[in-house]
């Protein structure tokens, strides 16, 4: 074939143009389109977005309740490192392509509309026999800078890999050292960088932020015959987008705001780096996970169904990732003034922000968990400078906040902000807490005590074969039905939902099933949360497979009365090692 070459617009954006190559497609497994193929071509067009479009309505089931832009680095794909997975209707990967990809003007590099062919022979593969058909794309990207592991993908493969996390993909935490100080700063254009003082950072090699997406179609096959280069069918048509495929960011982001001394939501008294008040002078992250997750688990990427991205509700540490706790060499990861932070907000208060991989403090010990350390300086006479011998260190646990004291310790998420706004520095910390999700609108408030109450976690009771370490029970065909109980309190009047997620690629949706009280079979089952025991029964439907094990995932998600969030309820509550959810396993016959 050919190669062909990509086509992208630019109008308005030179600086861009300048920074990107154009490339091509790449070979034999692109979807690109054949030389004697012409207008007839099978052409498929969607849409790609690396954040929420304001009044976007089709994430129904975990949304965060504000929105957040990102900025032009943190929305970007590099289009040269951006991978397509084509998944037929058994979730079979049967291409690896790179379309053509044009990114879309005045958004801010965050939506990208994407066209890409197919030839006769993929469309028979796809269609064979059929009226109408379902496929499933996916989106990954921007991870090859990032000594990148298991990242390649193959004809046959599941897409249930792609969640594995000891098999899966996973990238390094991206930091740089310079000048002996730890730190990353997402960058488009490779030119040097003036932060939040006022001091450049050269030498800035253009580094973005991984992140992944999948949309799952189904169209009729009549239509997908029809269409040519002219005249695509356009997958993204549906109402306000829901067939666009949206990107989640792998990382997370925390900001620290020196507001010391600020005056309700307006400037502070005096402007930050002022010697005439207390000033932030830096701040470091202590602790970090070095290695993070393309994909998130299975159940965290969309708790019911694999249709399109949701955001995630709990972290996903891959088994290849080591925590460097407070105590340990290479610890430190340093925050960056960031200027464009500062710059957008209304009263121009200095903001330090780092880019991390996910997080999980559970089985953490105390002394070893995650915290922020802040460096700041005093008010000096007029005319003096910043000295070391006057600098105070500061401890920021990573946590909910309640009138400056910190509660329990947070999860950090992909694709979530974390936002500490410093008020005061006299004695303890004033620390307000503000986490938003950068697919938002406006900042929210997000109340972490809002989360399930946990009274007591879940218990198989019977002669239930049960491994407390591995969080496994085992579950035979026939008469066997398993039966546990857990209690939640909070939050009251709010609805839990028991679902079973297939575990690996030999088990179907419906291996097990849920008895409700009248012994019927079914694919959920759900109670209200009044403080009162709650009661589950699962049991194996088929008779054991000859080679392989058949595994479920048992997840236990909780909707808020309050604002419709759905979250996922902890009811290991740390009582089975570093699990998170239980396993249900019915063995091989072999």
């Amino acid at each position: 074939m050919q190669k062909k070459r990509r086509i992208y617009r630019f109008t308005g954006l030179s600086a861009m143009a300048m920074a990107m190559m154009l490339t091509s497609c790449i070979n034999d497994d692109s979807l690109c389109p054949a030389e004697s193929d012409g207008e007839d071509q099978i052409t498929l067009e969607f849409t790609v977005v690396t954040r929420d479009p304001a009044g976007h309505g089709t994430r129904a089931l975990v949304v965060p309740a504000g929105t957040e832009d990102g900025t032009v680095a943190e929305n970007y794909l590099d289009l040269d490192n951006t991978t397509f997975l084509l998944f037929d209707e058994t979730k079979t990967l049967i291409k690896v392509f790179v379309p053509y990809v044009d990114p879309v003007e005045d958004t801010g590099y965050a939506k990208y509309s994407v066209r890409a062919f197919m030839s006769p022979q993929e469309f028979h593969t796809l269609t064979d026999g059929k009226t109408d058909v379902t496929f499933t794309i996916a989106v990954v990207g921007n991870f090859s800078r990032l000594n990148p592991q298991n990242a390649s993908y193959h004809i046959g493969q599941k897409l249930d890999d792609l969640f594995n996390q000891t098999t899966g993909a996973t990238f390094a935490m991206p930091v740089r050292n310079n000048n002996n100080m730890i730190y990353w700063i997402p960058s488009v254009y490779g030119t040097p960088y003036t932060d939040g003082f006022g001091q450049t950072i050269a030498d800035m090699t253009p580094a973005y932020i991984p992140m992944a997406g999948i949309h799952t179609y189904n169209v009729a096959v009549a239509d997908l015959q029809a269409s040519t280069v002219a005249k695509p069918l356009n997958l993204s048509a549906d109402t306000e987008g829901s067939g666009d495929i949206n990107m989640l960011r792998a990382l997370a982001k925390i900001e620290v705001v020196d507001r010391i001394d600020a005056v309700g939501t307006g400037e502070a008294t005096t402007q930050p780096g002022t010697n005439a008040r207390t000033w932030i002078e830096k701040v470091e992250l202590v602790g970090h996970n070095d290695r993070g997750s393309l994909f998130p688990t299975f159940n965290q990427w969309n708790i019911l169904n694999i249709v399109e991205t949701q955001y995630v509700t709990a972290p996903s540490i891959p088994t290849t990732s080591t925590y460097v706790g407070a105590e340990e060499t290479g610890a430190l990861v340093n925050f960056f003034a960031d200027a464009t932070a500062t710059q957008g907000r209304d009263d121009k208060m200095r903001v330090f922000s780092c880019y991390l991989t996910e997080y999980n403090p559970t089985n953490i010990a105390d002394n070893q968990k995650m915290y922020v350390r802040i460096t700041a300086q005093p008010p000096v006479a007029e005319g003096a400078g910043p000295s070391d011998e006057n600098s105070t260190f500061y401890r920021v646990s990573l946590a909910s906040y309640t009138n400056g004291t910190a509660g329990a310790s947070l999860p950090i998420l992909r694709n979530n902000i974390y936002r500490y706004e410093i008020t005061g520095l006299q004695g303890d910390l004033d620390v307000r807490l503000i986490v938003d999700d950068w697919t938002s609108e406006e900042p929210v408030k997000w109340e972490y005590t809002d989360n399930p109450g946990v009274t007591k976690p879940i218990e198989w009771i019977g002669d239930a074969e049960v491994n407390l370490t591995d969080a496994t029970v085992m579950c035979s065909y026939g008469t066997q039905v398993l039966t546990a109980t857990f209690t939640l309190d909070t939050p009251q009047d709010g609805e839990w939902t028991a679902q079973l997620l297939p575990a690996n690629t030999n088990t179907a949706s419906d291996a097990f099933v849920f008895l409700n009280e009248a012994g019927d079979e079914v694919e959920t089952i759900s109670g209200t949360i009044t403080g009162a025991q709650s009661t589950i029964r699962i049991k194996a439907k088929y008779p054991a497979l000859e080679e392989y094990n058949r595994e479920a995932i048992l997840i236990i998600t909780v909707k808020n009365p309050g604002d419709g969030r759905i979250i996922t309820a902890d009811v290991l509550n740390g009582e089975y090692g570093k699990n998170t959810n239980f396993t249900i396993i019915q063995n091989a016959s072999r």
